[in-house]
């Protein structure tokens, strides 16, 4: 019985003792509620001194003036009095709020170390407006990846409508062995959007060895491969795949049908595949899907309608950007969308595709295969790059794209300007810059209303 009570009283204990664990080395907090007491101090002293004509308590005040006695003014006495006052109410309030901003940043830090910086929106997105908002993001390959990656970090509800006309490389060998989708760029955006562990994201991304009897194929591509067998239907083996990676998000092809980009160029050649159509070095003037008869995703459609932001890109403009607004019903989707549209714009040309294009030659096309205008705002990268980066860029026929503002505010388009590369090896879109930039656009959207 004794063993009983005693152990009740020391649970008893146990919020006192969870909650000193806030004061145990290494916490990072110990400093600021130091530092908000002394305000706190600072301000109760400050109070006593502009009021202290009032004081009932008269031994304060005399306190006060024997503390001031040696002084070579009366700080008790008018001016001097609410000038102290003032001083140590300003001091108290700037260490209050220095000490109370530094004591939830390093505790926001520890537990949401991206995008610590963009507290005060999230806050105002989950608590204020009561939803995470929908954010619908449209394109291919490893730019819409890297989109997926930064922006997955913010209060966003996400749905990737990813190209599903590749055909080479292990997407292609499956595509033509097993005749399913391209799982390729699906597989990129589930990753990116994965809350797995690390070992895992690492197994979805494994390529085998090329001299082995899987060689050149990626593990990730074989599971969804064989989940999309074993269910019979594409759209449930990425469902299946999203629960395995613990997908924060939802991942869409834009088409379920076994679609092939056609392209005609410029010079009145055509050619099949989007591969050929990549290598053949040519000036693109139309791209076209086929069949015909290719229907969108259903949810695509009304995840289009809902939506509360629509990003397109970054990523190659004719084989990943263009082919889902191809599809009628989703590009008049596109066009009648309520929710603003913006389209994150590629720094660098590409060979073979947009060779000498500026960023209003990019809209231009999306416009004109779109059948009409599907973009508000375009994001442009001010970032500087170096000259080694451009001298390599330039071996492989790509040059920076012309950011012609005037060019873009004449099709309707509001260019909005941010830092957004890291350079490395290639120039890419940093994952939380364009995120960062993006969620601006966002706020700013959400205000409008």
């Amino acid at each position: 019985m004794n063993s009983n009570h005693n152990q009740k009283d020391w649970r008893s204990f146990a919020p006192l003792r969870s909650n000193l664990k806030w004061l145990y080395p290494g916490m990072h907090v110990k400093r600021w509620i130091l530092l908000i007491l002394v305000g706190l101090a600072l301000l109760v002293f400050a109070i006593v001194l502009f009021f202290s004509d009032w004081l009932t308590l008269v031994r304060i005040k005399i306190f006060f003036q024997s503390l001031f006695a040696y002084l070579p003014f009366a700080p008790l006495d008018e001016p001097w009095r609410e000038i102290l006052a003032l001083l140590f109410f300003s001091a108290a309030l700037a260490l209050i709020l220095y000490g109370g901003r530094q004591l939830v940043a390093s505790v926001v830090t520890a537990i949401l170390p991206a995008h610590a910086e963009a507290l005060v929106e999230m806050v105002f997105a989950k608590r204020v407006k009561g939803r995470k908002l929908k954010v619908v993001a449209i394109g291919g390959g490893t730019g819409l990846a890297t989109l997926l990656r930064g922006m997955k970090k913010l209060p966003v509800e996400l749905t990737a409508v990813v190209t599903v006309s590749d055909d080479g490389g292990s997407s292609g060998r499956l595509r033509q062995e097993l005749g399913i989708l391209p799982p390729g760029d699906v597989r990129n955006c589930l990753v990116a959007l994965s809350e797995s562990e690390p070992l895992m994201e690492d197994l979805f991304q494994y390529r085998f060895a090329p001299d082995s009897s899987l060689g050149g194929h990626n593990f990730g591509n074989l599971f969804i491969a064989a989940l999309s067998k074993v269910t019979g239907d594409f759209g449930q083996a990425v469902l299946g795949a999203s629960q395995v990676l613990r997908v924060n998000g939802q991942v869409l092809p834009f088409t379920l049908d076994n679609v092939i980009l056609q392209a005609t160029f410029t010079d009145g050649s055509q050619l099949e595949g989007e591969t050929a159509i990549r290598e053949a070095g040519k000036q693109i003037a139309q791209v076209r899907l086929a069949p015909d008869s290719t229907q969108p995703t259903p949810e695509v459609l009304t995840r289009i309608a809902q939506a509360d932001l629509i990003l397109i890109g970054p990523g190659s403009l004719f084989t990943s950007l263009i082919p889902p607004l191809l599809q009628p019903n989703l590009a008049q989707s596109l066009r009648e969308a309520k929710a603003p549209r913006l389209l994150v714009m590629n720094v660098m040309t590409e060979h073979g595709e947009t060779d000498g294009f500026s960023a209003s030659g990019h809209l231009v096309q999306l416009f004109r295969h779109a059948g009409g205008k599907v973009v508000d705002y375009c994001l442009l990268s001010s970032s500087p790059i170096s000259s080694e980066t451009l001298a390599r860029y330039r071996e492989e026929l790509a040059i920076p794209v012309q950011l012609d503002l005037e060019g873009i505010q004449s099709l309707g388009v509001t260019p909005l300007l941010a830092d957004l590369t890291a350079e490395g090896k290639t120039l890419r879109h940093d994952p939380d810059k364009l995120a960062k930039a993006v969620w601006r656009q966002v706020w700013l959207s959400q205000r409008r209303k």
